[in-house]
C-alpha cells in the first residue's frame, strides 16, 4: 500500500494541505506514525513517530474518545492539548478522526489547511468512512517510522 498516494489523493479530496495517519498498537497502547505530507518541523515528527494514548495530543484524543477532534484556527487556538510546534507551522482549520475497524479504533487519521477553516460534520462523516474503507490495509501495513 502506498501510504504517501493514499493521504495525498484524501488531501486533494478535501483541499487540505498537510496530514498524518497512525496506527493503534494495542501492545503499548500508542499510536504509531505510518506516513505524514507536509512541513512540518523535524522535532514535531519527531513527537509524533509513537504517541502514548493517554498523552494529551490531537490524535490521542481522537482515539481514546473515538470522536472527531476539529479545530477552525490552530494557530491561535488556547487548547492545552496543542503543542507550540502545531501552533507555529501555521495551521489553520484541522480535523482528526478515529479510524474504526468494525467498531474499534485502530488508528487516526488528521489532515489540516494553511487558511482558517472549520471542518463540518458531513466532512467528519466522509472521513470516517475514508477511514474505514482503509481499516483492513493499516491493520497489515508495516509502521513506517515509529
Amino acid at each position: 500500500m502506498d501510504w504517501n498516494k493514499t493521504l495525498s489523493d484524501i488531501l486533494s479530496q478535501f483541499s487540505a494541505d498537510v496530514g498524518m495517519i497512525h496506527r493503534l498498537e494495542q501492545h503499548d497502547h500508542s499510536l504509531h506514525l505510518i506516513t505524514y505530507i507536509g512541513e512540518f518541523p523535524a522535532a514535531l515528527v519527531e513527537a509524533t513517530k509513537i504517541i502514548h494514548i493517554d498523552k494529551g495530543t490531537i490524535a490521542a484524543l481522537t482515539a481514546k474518545n473515538q470522536k472527531p477532534v476539529i479545530f477552525g484556527n490552530l494557530s491561535v487556538n488556547p487548547s492545552k492539548i496543542i503543542v507550540p510546534a502545531e501552533r507555529n507551522i501555521g495551521i489553520g482549520g484541522m480535523i482528526s478522526v478515529p479510524i474504526f475497524n468494525s467498531h474499534n479504533v485502530i488508528g487516526t487519521l488528521g489532515i489540516g489547511c494553511f487558511n482558517a477553516r472549520k471542518f463540518t460534520e458531513q466532512e467528519a462523516n466522509e472521513l470516517i468512512t475514508i477511514g474505514k474503507n482503509l481499516a483492513n490495509k493499516l491493520v497489515k501495513s508495516k509502521i513506517t517510522y515509529g
